[in-house]
């Protein structure tokens, strides 16, 4: 258990390093995302969706992997300047890297390796702590709505099971889709991954209009797997909270997801623009003064998006059904191309560093000083 505890207290200077890189990586990212965001906002949701969803997977790559044929390879083709952090390099003391640099004294390098070390553990701390209370209050959060699903009253109305028998075999969702309702929240949502249910307020069941909407709508989301989207998508936000390019991009996700389950009802041509567009107008009334769904939240949150939500679903364009395969097999070759932010010096000198630390198996502890110094044969020959 000590030793345990030992690694994971050696390990903090390399996470803090691990989140701030990759914290800059994405503000790196951003400029080109919004505006690449910006020139396809008229086009699919899926545009926007995968846009942003770039930077997501940007935040759960090693900072440290680069390609040949990248943004970052052809930027150092044209520039000699160095943006990249190499998180392996930065772990090394000044005492390490000091008979490259002469003018710096062994004192003066050992200083500035102890501020550095007390800098980064007081940013993990602080993290951890902030981590700790968000992760505590979604935790909550969600236990708060698997309980109001649990205690919901199934509804045995064989109208509304029909829409929803008849929506999965349109939508191809081949699980049993359960239909709950209750008082307590006054927004529809769907929960759960292998035993989906949709819930429906009491306030809605007697408006068959407005549910001939929703149900298809969130039979959408079960059909996209968003609930687990939904919850790997707040860990990242909980996980990098100080960081705005996460929050705007998580809002555009949002509202990008629900666009795209309406153009998914939409496009089965069986309820008419107008029709939906009142059911949606209806469902936010309904919660107008609510604490609103975990998970629509933040697709209502501002007028912008409910107006942009409303043109969305007005527009008459026929869209195909593979038009989604085709918009994120681009995007996947635009995230090999501009994802990888390291240069190709960076990962050379990763993977030399891992081969040292390999071969002097007392190397690495060396930079915490658990043991006394180990020196390379240069040095036992006398060549420092």
């Amino acid at each position: 258990m000590e030793q345990i505890l030992t690694e994971i207290i050696s390990s903090v200077p390399e996470i803090s390093l691990f989140i701030l890189t990759q914290t800059f990586y994405s503000l790196l990212l951003f400029p080109f995302l919004w505006g690449l965001s910006l020139l396809l906002r008229r086009g699919l949701p899926y545009w926007q969706y995968g846009i942003w969803a770039l930077l997501f997977v940007r935040l759960v790559l090693p900072p440290d992997m680069s390609f040949p044929i990248s943004a970052r390879s052809l930027l150092d083709n044209f520039y000699s300047v160095d943006i990249s952090v190499c998180t392996r390099s930065l772990m090394y003391s000044e005492n390490e890297r000091s008979a490259d640099e002469p003018e710096l004294t062994n004192r003066k390098a050992g200083n500035y390796a102890s501020v550095k070390l007390i800098w980064l553990r007081l940013f993990f701390l602080t993290w951890l702590l902030c981590v700790t209370a968000l992760l505590t209050v979604s935790a909550r959060r969600m236990l708060r709505y698997r309980r109001v699903v649990m205690e919901a009253g199934h509804l045995n109305d064989p109208d509304l099971t029909r829409i929803a028998e008849v929506w999965r075999g349109r939508l191809g969702v081949r699980r049993n889709v359960m239909l709950v309702s209750s008082d307590r929240i006054l927004s529809p949502f769907s929960w759960g991954l292998l035993r989906p249910v949709i819930y429906i307020p009491e306030s809605l069941l007697g408006n068959r209009e407005v549910l001939h909407s929703v149900i298809p709508h969130e039979i959408a989301h079960i059909r996209r797997l968003d609930d687990i989207r939904i919850k790997i998508q707040n860990i990242i936000h909980i996980l990098y909270f100080f960081n705005p390019a996460v929050f705007y991009a998580g809002r555009q996700i949002a509202h990008a997801r629900e666009c795209i389950c309406d153009r998914m009802v939409l496009r089965e041509n069986v309820i008419s623009p107008g029709d939906y567009g009142n059911a949606l107008i209806t469902v936010i009334q309904s919660d107008m003064f609510g604490e609103g769904s975990f998970f629509n939240a933040a697709a209502f949150s501002n007028t912008d998006n409910i107006k942009s939500r409303i043109r969305e679903i007005c527009r008459k364009r026929k869209i195909s059904r593979y038009a989604h395969f085709f918009i994120y097999a681009i995007l996947l070759l635009t995230g090999f191309f501009i994802l990888p932010l390291s240069s190709q010096n960076c990962a050379s000198e990763a993977d030399t560093m891992v081969t040292q630390e390999q071969t002097y198996p007392d190397f690495d502890q060396n930079r915490s000083g658990n043991c006394p110094t180990v020196r390379m044969p240069s040095d036992q020959n006398g060549g420092l």
